[in-house]
C-alpha cells in the first residue's frame, strides 16, 4: 500500500466516522434541546441556521477558491505563492463575512416577528437569535483555518476535531440542561464557547500543517504590491464566478 493510499484510506475512514457521529450526536442532542427551550424557540432555533446559510452566498465560493489555490501552489513546491493566496483569502473573507454578521444581527427581530412569536418569548428569541447566528459566524470564519490542514492533505484530522467537538458539545449541552434552567440564551452562549474551543484547535491544526507561512497572516501593506494584488485578484475573481454560476443554476431550477 502507497502512502497516498494509506492517506486516502485513513481521510475516508475519519470522514465515514464524523458523519456517523454526527448522526448520532443529532439524534440524541436534538429532543435535549427540544424538550428544554420548547416547539417555539426550537423554531427559531432552526430559522436562524437557515438564515445564515443564506446570507453566506454573500461571500460567494472564496473559500473553495482559496482551497484550491492553496492546495494547488503548495504541491507543485511554490510555498510562497501558497502563503500568498492564502493571506489574500483570509483577509478578504474577514471582511466579506463582516457585512453577514451585521446583517444576521440586523435581521433577527424582524425574523422574530415573521414567524410570529409570541410577545412573551421575544426578547428572549431575538437575543437567543443573535446568539446562534454570532456562534455560526465564529464557524464560518474559524472554515479558513482548516485551508493549510486541507492542504497538507490530512484531511482526517478536520474530521476527527468535528467529531470530537461534537461530542463535547453533546456532554456540555445535557450537562447544562440538567443542571441549569434551559434556555435559548444558554444555549446560543454554550454554542460560542464551544465554537470558539474549535476553532482555536483548527487554528493550532493549521500552523502545525506548515503548509503556509502563518495560520494568521499579517496583512501586507505596501509590499510586494504586484504579487499580492494578483493572489487577490485570482482568488476574489474565482470566488465571484463561483457566485455568478450558482446564481445561473439556482435560476435554472427554480
Amino acid at each position: 500500500m502507497t502512502a497516498l493510499t494509506r492517506i486516502a484510506a485513513a481521510n475516508g475512514i475519519a470522514a465515514g466516522v464524523a458523519r456517523v457521529m454526527a448522526l448520532v450526536i443529532s439524534i440524541v442532542l436534538t429532543p435535549i434541546i427540544l424538550g428544554g427551550i420548547g416547539a417555539q424557540l426550537y423554531g427559531v432555533l432552526t430559522v436562524a441556521g437557515s438564515l445564515y446559510d443564506y446570507l453566506t452566498l454573500f461571500r460567494g465560493g472564496l473559500g473553495t477558491a482559496m482551497r484550491r489555490h492553496v492546495t494547488i501552489a503548495f504541491h507543485r513546491g511554490d510555498t510562497e505563492g501558497a502563503s500568498e493566496f492564502y493571506q489574500a483569502g483570509f483577509w478578504w473573507g474577514a471582511i466579506l463575512r463582516m457585512p453577514i454578521l451585521l446583517m444576521a444581527m440586523a435581521l433577527a427581530g424582524p425574523l422574530c416577528d415573521f414567524v410570529r412569536v409570541p410577545p412573551e418569548l421575544r426578547n428572549e428569541a431575538v437575543l437567543g437569535m443573535r446568539l446562534v447566528l454570532c456562534a455560526a459566524w465564529i464557524g464560518d470564519f474559524s472554515a479558513m483555518f482548516e485551508v493549510p490542514v486541507f492542504a497538507s492533505g490530512a484531511t482526517a484530522i478536520i474530521s476527527y476535531l468535528r467529531s470530537g467537538i461534537g461530542l463535547i458539545r453533546l456532554i456540555v449541552m445535557f450537562a447544562a440542561f440538567s443542571l441549569l434552567v434551559p434556555s435559548l440564551q444558554l444555549y446560543g452562549n454554550l454554542l460560542i464557547g464551544l465554537t470558539l474551543v474549535s476553532t482555536a484547535s483548527m487554528g493550532i491544526f493549521a500552523q502545525r500543517a506548515k503548509t503556509v507561512g502563518s495560520a494568521i497572516p499579517k496583512p501586507r501593506i505596501g509590499r510586494h504590491p504586484p504579487s499580492g494584488a494578483n493572489s487577490s485578484r485570482t482568488v476574489v475573481s474565482l470566488s465571484s464566478d463561483r457566485l455568478a454560476n450558482s446564481s445561473g443554476s439556482r435560476r435554472t431550477r427554480c
